[in-house]
């Protein structure tokens, strides 16, 4: 006689239902309604007993789904809205993506800086400011175009040039990372990223299939005059300090 195998088929329980559906059988009437139903059984035919030999919790459950719920009792799905699905017309949308123009007068800045004190844009007159926008203080990229800032430009002997950073970590983030890498210009903390919307690098970002709102990185060359003189957007960082060494001599030679 052969051994029988196991047909693999795991028998379902079912629970009691939980206090609250006992409650929604209340406010439907399908109390009383489902209690004669089954006041009769013992009165039935055998083969409709067997049809019958759905567990009652089941039972109970598939004719509460089919009956109409009084609206007090109904659940609403609330779908969440996403601040950053916003449609091209949007005014926000428009307001964070707005970027000063060439020729235009910079936007203001009043920001404190490392290692202490504040950064005002109208103290910088009679000076060109490069002001760069990046991402995070002691990321491998920002660590690299700050160095190469340190390098290649900061520590010219140019007196009519400052150098400024600005992200939106804090001042003790800023401490921190120009003290391990001994950057010789200030770090502007811009926490609650005010001074990148007016700039228009405070955008949405797409990164392993997320979608969130980040700093972008870009450069802003601004004239003695308070004006901006030039933009780089979305800046890469290998080359890019040399780019803006070169507009500055251009700029200087008028």
């Amino acid at each position: 006689m052969q051994n029988q195998r196991p047909s693999g088929k795991r028998e379902r329980q079912f629970f009691p239902p939980h206090a609250q559906f006992a409650r929604l059988l209340d406010a439907t009437g399908l109390n009383s309604h489902l209690v004669g139903r089954t006041a009769g059984r013992d009165k039935m035919p055998e083969r409709h007993k067997r049809q019958e030999s759905v567990p009652e919790s089941l039972r109970l459950m598939s004719e509460v789904a089919a009956a109409e719920v009084p609206a007090a009792h109904q659940f609403v799905p609330v779908r969440p809205t996403l601040p950053l699905k916003k449609t091209p017309n949007s005014p926000q949308r428009d307001h964070l993506m707005a970027t000063p123009q060439v020729g235009k007068k910079a936007p203001a800045i009043n920001l404190p800086m490392s290692p202490e004190g504040k950064f005002k844009l109208s103290d910088q007159k009679g000076k060109y400011v490069v002001l760069y926008f990046y991402p995070r203080d002691n990321t491998p990229g920002c660590t690299q175009e700050a160095c190469d800032f340190r390098d290649h430009l900061a520590s010219s002997k140019k007196k009519d040039t400052v150098v400024v950073g600005i992200s939106t970590d804090s001042v003790a983030s800023h401490v921190k990372f120009s003290g391990k890498f001994e950057l010789t210009f200030p770090l502007l903390a811009d926490e609650d990223h005010a001074i990148a919307e007016k700039y228009g690098v405070w955008v949405e970002k797409k990164n392993y299939g997320k979608t969130y709102m980040g700093l972008q990185r870009s450069t802003f060359l601004i004239d003695p005059e308070g004006k901006v003189a030039h933009i780089w957007p979305e800046v890469k960082v290998k080359g890019h300090v040399a780019e803006v060494a070169e507009k500055l001599d251009e700029l200087r030679k008028g």
